[in-house]
């Protein structure tokens, strides 16, 4: 599955909000690390398993399209808290594909705390030591490319294949645009305060 930062952020930050309430039918995980072949969104998760988990006000699709085609995208929202999960089976909606939190916060979490809103300066004294990023301004722009061997690993427990993708109010320019791998502790990027502003869990 191609990750494009743009389409994912529209996708959760995006999702409608729900009509009938914020009431949730079962008492079901709405904070805590992204699930990765667990709890509710298990690798046999559906959308009626999260109708039934999170009440049928909090769970709805989205008919998206990106490069790939059209696909639909679920959003469940226990308590204000957005989740967006894609699936394997877009004809019946099952086995999710990702998991995903985009915006400026969330109380959802990837490894080691990391969140929504931390700063280069956060993740590295996560990770333990600078980290690199892609250039921005295309389908990967701001993504997280290699941690360099530092505390946070890509491959989560469970199977799951992490992804995290910086954005900036800024405009970036010149070296910091494009397919290039930039560190962190780079002064020109580090002008530009990127935040984290997407985290997804593929899985296997």
């Amino acid at each position: 599955m191609r990750l494009t930062f743009i389409l994912l952020l529209v996708l959760v930050v995006g999702c409608g909000s729900p009509t009938g309430g914020d009431t949730a039918a079962a008492p079901a995980a709405v904070s805590g690390e992204l699930p990765c072949l667990s709890g509710v969104i298990g690798a046999n998760a559906s959308f009626d398993s999260l109708v039934a988990a999170y009440g049928t006000e909090n769970v709805t699709n989205e008919n998206l399209e990106d490069e790939g085609g059209e696909y639909v995208s679920t959003c469940v929202f226990a308590g204000g808290r957005h989740l967006n999960v894609r699936w394997k089976d877009d004809s019946m909606l099952s086995g999710p594909a990702s998991v995903s939190v985009a915006g400026d916060m969330s109380p959802w979490t990837g490894p080691h705390g990391l969140s929504l809103g931390m700063t280069l300066d956060d993740l590295e004294r996560l990770n333990g030591r600078p980290f690199e990023i892609l250039g921005f301004g295309w389908d990967y722009g701001g993504q997280i490319w290699n941690m360099r061997g530092g505390a946070i690993n890509r491959d989560v427990a469970g199977g799951c294949r992490l992804f995290v993708f910086f954005g900036t109010t800024e405009e970036p320019t010149g070296d910091l645009i494009g397919d290039r791998a930039i560190m962190s502790n780079n002064p020109a990027l580090r002008a530009l305060r990127p935040t984290v502003r997407l985290i997804t869990y593929r899985y296997p």
